[in-house]
This record gives C-alpha cells, structure tokens and sequence, in this order.
C-alpha cells in the first residue's frame, strides 16, 4: 500500500517527542524503514523530527536494515552519512543475515552493529555459531564500533555470552517485554543489576531499555 514511509514519520517524530520528555542521558533508537532511504527526503524527515521535539542528536538513534542497502547502496551511504553529520547515532541492524557484507563496516559511518537473534537460537548446536558471534565482536571493537546481540530467551544463552562472547550489550525478552511510554520513564530513574559478572564492562547504552542485562542503559527501540 505503499504507506510505510508515512508510518516511520509518524513513530519517528512520536519517539523524539517522548524522548525529549525523558532524563537526558537516555536516548531512541528508530527503525526506518529500506523505503525512508530511497531518497534523499529522509535527512529532512529526520530534522524535522528533532526540531519539532526539540531533542539533541546524538540522543536519536538511526537503525539501518541491510534491505535499505540493497537498493542503491552508493546513494544509501551517502544520505547516512549526512545523517551521522547531523549528529544522529547510526547501527546496523540484523547483522549477520540474508546478504550481510563485512564491507558495510567499513564503507558505513556507523556506531554500532546488532547481530542478528539467529545466532543465539543456534549457540547450543555447536561451535560455529559461538566462533562466528566471537569473530564479530572483537573484528567490531578493533573497528570502535559498539556491538548489540538480539534475541536473548534463556538464562543459559546469556551465561554464555557473558562468559564466552562479551558482547557491549544484549537484547532479548529474557529482560522484558516493550514497554510504554510512562514506563520507560520510570525505568530510567532505576537501576537493577540483572546478572553477576564486570558485564557489561563499562558503561551501557543498550538500544532497547527492557532488555538490559543490568537495566543502566540509555537508549530505548522503537520499530516501525
């Protein structure tokens, strides 16, 4: 029906209107959707948000689908990178699916990478899929890049990454369903320490507020 551009204006301008609302050290993340970066409408799309909200940009959070890079990746590239001059954080998100290229790490001026949940489904399989999530992060560390791994359901998942992968940080309905609006809010005012161990190892800004493993993060998920 053509109408997901619409959409993504609406839940973008909506989480930067709430976000403004909230402490200053928590930050939206939003997914666009492959169809806002087929043209060069969505830098304004993404300005007129954070002027209306009145919200810094390294508060917002820009979630990049590989789908958006397939399409036109010359002209994808640059309209990120106009958007990283805005001062908008960019992650890449459902790394490691479909056509995902290590190229896209170098070529994208991105602050963070989420690693797609089907590698957590996979840890108890064999060794593979826990090599592959260590390769990744120490290759995106090295590169100063912040790593996010999804789909985290189960205690023994999350006792493996912590001790076997390390990642920055960790999403999954293990920590909690989506929360509201109001309940963000207050989520923010705690702090409530979730697993034993240094991680994460220093300070966190997961991108999803309920789904911290120490609930002291600062960016919160929002999809559209």
């Amino acid at each position: 029906m053509g109408l997901i551009s619409e959409i993504s204006t609406i839940v973008l301008e909506a989480a930067c209107q709430e976000c403004a609302k909230w402490p200053e050290h928590v930050g939206v993340s939003v997914n666009l959707s492959a169809k806002d970066f087929r043209s060069d409408e969505v830098i304004g799309k993404v300005e007129r948000a954070l002027d209306g909200a009145g919200l810094k940009p390294d508060r917002l959070e820009i979630e990049v689908t590989e789908t958006a890079l397939l399409n036109d990746t010359e002209a994808t590239v640059r309209y990120i990178n106009t958007l990283k001059k805005l001062g908008v954080r960019i992650a890449l998100d459902d790394f490691g699916t479909g056509y995902s290229s290590l190229s896209y790490l170098h070529t994208l001026p991105l602050d963070k990478i989420k690693i797609d949940g089907s590698f957590v489904a996979n840890l108890k399989e064999g060794e593979r899929s826990l090599h592959l999530l260590q390769g990744v992060v120490d290759l995106s560390r090295k590169l100063g890049l912040a790593v996010t791994v999804e789909g985290v359901e189960r205690f023994d998942q999350l006792k493996l990454l912590e001790s076997a992968v390390k990642p920055d940080l960790l999403q999954g309905f293990l920590f909690g369903p989506a929360l509201t609006a109001s309940g963000i809010e207050t989520m923010a005012e705690m702090k409530q320490p979730y697993a034993p161990g240094r991680f994460p190892p220093k300070r966190a800004h997961p991108s999803d507020f309920s789904h911290i493993p120490y609930m002291q993060g600062e960016r919160v998920e929002t999809f559209c």
